[in-house]
């Protein structure tokens, strides 16, 4: 039922099945590659989730585009300027952590599940290491983390069909 921006059908694999190629790919490597992949997947899901108006910052327009304003007549080092204004422009959008917890709110995930995400996606994603044998502590995240996986594309195929339902 999939289809390009023109309307024609799309044949190629959706989203949401590579990422789910990409989880099986993972599961063939370490808890530190299934790790990374879970908390990118959870992220690229929420991102398709939400549309960029969906995750509007809660901060007034205004006010970042003041700051990014005062940022750039700033007369410092050109390069700690631009990463500043990058960083300011990250501001016109919630971020994934924010978003996510506007699900817990519906009972779409836990706070629990998020906590993992959280915990998973610092560690790994920031070169810290995850424990390559089992744990039980790090085997609870990782439970967590595919559940929150699982339920947060359950959330999104359920908004899609009711989206062609409705159109």
């Amino acid at each position: 039922m999939a289809k390009d921006s023109s309307g024609h059908r799309n044949f190629e694999a959706h989203p949401l099945i590579q990422y789910y190629w990409e989880i099986i790919q993972a599961t063939n490597g370490t808890n530190w590659v299934l790790c990374m992949t879970l908390a990118s997947v959870v992220e690229g899901v929420v991102k398709m989730m939400f549309s960029e108006a969906e995750r509007k910052s809660d901060w007034p327009e205004a006010d970042i585009e003041s700051l990014k304003e005062t940022v750039t007549k700033w007369k410092g080092n050109d390069d700690l300027r631009s990463v500043v204004i990058n960083y300011i422009a990250g501001f016109k959008t919630k971020g994934v952590a924010k978003t996510l917890k506007t699900l817990v709110d519906d009972e779409t995930i836990t706070a629990d599940q998020i906590a993992a995400w959280e915990k998973i996606r610092n560690t790994a994603m920031h070169g810290g290491m995850v424990v390559p044998w089992s744990d039980e502590e790090q085997d609870d995240r990782i439970f967590s983390l595919i559940e929150l996986t699982h339920r947060l594309s359950e959330t999104y195929i359920k908004r899609e069909l009711e989206k062609q339902a409705l159109g």
